[in-house]
């Protein structure tokens, strides 16, 4: 009898023991500040060994990229990357490359998406150019990396070079008649660019996307490019009808202590080459 009380008594203490436990782990729980950890997707991002793959695949190398595809996807941030090296969508989308080197949208998708999301200009380039090596006079692939080797590296000698693979085509004509002359522009003198057709040019590309983070970016340069034009003209033309005086967005500038401004930060856009 003695020893089943002890084990009831020595249950009862267990038990009031981890209840005092939880009380007082629920009491730090909500009671105590703790730091908060956070980490971008740059630091937590896992990037697959190609060799490990290529090993492991047991030549569903088709199957493979599309899963890495869509994880990709799936994992994907808006966050600009800001390294010396590339982003980690960039070996994804590499990786993808490697494996399938004929999966179109792997280069048009990603190529966007590292340019103008990520801010990879340089990562970006190099998935166009090993999408151009697989379809070398594509449209679509020249066109846009014209568009990030022109407007996003700075660099529009590079651009040019892109840019030649349509030159002449119905398609450009029909698609962007706006981008022939800053192409013709661009053979001559890339120093001396009119800002209303690089306006343009980049207008054309925002409006042929879909609503979404790619086309939100866009907005960006949109702005700079177009609050440089207007305020030039404010600021430097007395006769001031022949200026516009409402921003990309609708909104009209504003004068203050003897000239006009802009109600939200930009950038001078100018063609001088970004260095690596």
């Amino acid at each position: 009898m003695r020893s089943l009380n002890g084990i009831f008594h020595s249950r009862v203490l267990i038990f009031s023991l981890s209840f005092l436990l939880i009380l007082f782990a629920n009491y730090y729980q909500t009671s105590v500040n703790r730091p908060v950890v956070s980490l971008s997707k740059e630091q937590t991002a896992f990037n697959f060994s190609i060799k490990t793959l290529k090993l492991t695949q047991f030549g569903h190398s088709r199957l493979t990229s599309s899963l890495l595809w869509m994880l990709t996807l799936l994992e994907s941030d808006i966050e600009h990357y800001k390294g010396k090296a590339n982003s980690w969508m960039y070996y994804r989308f590499k990786t993808i490359a490697e494996l399938e080197p004929r999966f179109y949208l792997n280069y048009i998708i990603g190529g966007k998406y590292l340019s103008i999301i990520k801010d990879d200009v340089h990562g970006a380039n190099e998935l166009y150019s090993l999408g151009l090596e697989e379809y070398p006079k594509d449209y679509w692939l020249s066109y846009h990396a014209g568009f990030n080797a022109t407007f996003e590296m700075d660099d529009p000698e590079l651009g040019l070079k892109y840019y030649r693979n349509i030159l002449g085509t119905t398609k450009l004509q029909r698609e962007s008649p706006n981008l022939v002359s800053l192409i013709n522009r661009l053979r001559v003198s890339h120093e001396d660019i009119d800002l209303e057709v690089a306006f343009q040019s980049v207008y054309e590309v925002y409006r042929s996307l879909e609503e979404g983070d790619i086309r939100n970016h866009l907005e960006d340069t949109l702005y700079s490019i177009r609050a440089q034009i207007d305020l030039t003209c404010l600021n430097n033309h007395d006769d001031h009808s022949i200026c516009k005086k409402q921003d990309f967005f609708g909104n009209g500038y504003i004068y203050q202590d003897g000239s006009w401004i802009s109600r939200r930060p930009w950038k001078a856009f100018n063609f001088k080459k970004k260095p690596r």
